[in-house]
C-alpha cells in the first residue's frame, strides 16, 4: 500500500501558508477597531500585549534560559518591531495596496538573500520566477499604483527587511518554535511598541464588548497563531520558501473580507489571485530535484 509522506519543507509551506490565513484576518479586525477609536500603533501594542498575557496564564511551570530570552529579543525587534512600528508609518503616506506589495517583495527578496548568504539555501531560478509571478499578481489583485510618497515606499521596504530578516536570523540562532517562543516574542514585541506609546501619549477610549472581543481574537488568530505557525514554519522550511507562501495572505484577507465586510472583488482579485496561485506552484517546482512529496509503497 503506497503512502503520501509530506518532506520537511512541505510541512513548513502549510504551517506558513497556516501563518498566512491566520494573518490575513489582521485587515478586517483592524478596520473595526480602527472605527471603534483606536489607533493603529494602540492596536498593535494591545494584541501583543493581550496574545502575551494568554499565553502567560497557560503556559507555567517551565523553565526558560536567558539564552532563549536573548534570542527572542533578538528576533521580536525584527519581526514584531520593526514590521509594524514601519508598516504603520508607511499607511500614513500611501495607499495600502502599494504598502502591502513592496512590504511583501522586500520581506521575500530579503529572505532569500540573507538565506543565501547565512544559511547557505540554494535559490532556484524556479523560486525566482515563481516570487516574479506572485509580485506580478499581487499588484494585479491589489490594484497597485504609482507611489504618492517616497518616504512611505522607504517606511514599507524598511517593515519588508525587518520581517523578511527575521525569518533568517531566526532560523540562524536556532529560535525553535512552540506556544512558549510566542510567549516570549510577544513580550519583547510589547515592549518594543510600548516605547513609540509612551512617547507620544496613549489614547485609550472606552470600548464596547463587541471592540473587546475583536481585541481578543486579533491577539489569539494573527499574534498568537500566525507567530506559532511562522515560527513552525521557519524551524521546517528555508525563509525564503516560508516568504513565498505568506504572499498568499492577501488572498485570504480577500475572502475575509467578503464574508465579514461584504466588499465583492472584482476581476483583478480573481486574475491575481490565480497568478499568486501559479507563481506558487512555479517555486516549487524541482525540475530533477527532490519533490516535496514522497511516495512510498
Amino acid at each position: 500500500m503506497k503512502q503520501l509522506i509530506l518532506s520537511p519543507n512541505a510541512k513548513g509551506a502549510i504551517y506558513a501558508t497556516a501563518a498566512a490565513a491566520l494573518n490575513g484576518t489582521i485587515g478586517v479586525f483592524s478596520k473595526f477597531l480602527m472605527e471603534s477609536g483606536l489607533n493603529s500603533s494602540t492596536i498593535a501594542l494591545l494584541k501583543s500585549l493581550i496574545g502575551f498575557s494568554f499565553l502567560l496564564v497557560i503556559l507555567r511551570g517551565r523553565f526558560e534560559s536567558v539564552g532563549s530570552y536573548i534570542r527572542a529579543g533578538i528576533c521580536a525587534f525584527f519581526g514584531i518591531f520593526m514590521l509594524f512600528y514601519f508598516e504603520t508609518a508607511a499607511y500614513q503616506y500611501d495607499i495600502a495596496a502599494n504598502v502591502v506589495l513592496t512590504l511583501m517583495a522586500s520581506a521575500a527578496i530579503v529572505a532569500f538573500v540573507l538565506g543565501r548568504i547565512f544559511l547557505g539555501d540554494e535559490v532556484s531560478w524556479t523560486r525566482w520566477a515563481g516570487l516574479l509571478i506572485c509580485m506580478i499578481g499581487l499588484a494585479v489583485f491589489l490594484g497597485v499604483s504609482r507611489p504618492s510618497n517616497l518616504l512611505g515606499l522607504a517606511y514599507a521596504v524598511t517593515a519588508g527587511i525587518g520581517y523578511g530578516a527575521f525569518s533568517v536570523i531566526a532560523k540562524l540562532i536556532k529560535l525553535g518554535s512552540g506556544l512558549a517562543v510566542t510567549r516570549r516574542l510577544l513580550l519583547f514585541g510589547s515592549l518594543y511598541l510600548s516605547l513609540p506609546l509612551l512617547k507620544n501619549g496613549v489614547v485609550f477610549p472606552g470600548l464596547s464588548i463587541a471592540a473587546c472581543v475583536g481585541l481578543l481574537a486579533l491577539a489569539l488568530l494573527p499574534s498568537v497563531g500566525g507567530f506559532y505557525c511562522t515560527t513552525r514554519a521557519i524551524e521546517l522550511a528555508t525563509p525564503a520558501q516560508v516568504q513565498l507562501f505568506e504572499l498568499s495572505e492577501p488572498l485570504f484577507a480577500a475572502v475575509l473580507a467578503l464574508v465579514f465586510l461584504h466588499q465583492i472583488p472584482g476581476l483583478n482579485t480573481y486574475l491575481g489571485g490565480a497568478l499568486v496561485v501559479v507563481g506558487l506552484f512555479v517555486s516549487q517546482q524541482k525540475f530533477g530535484g527532490k519533490p516535496l512529496i514522497l511516495v512510498e509503497g
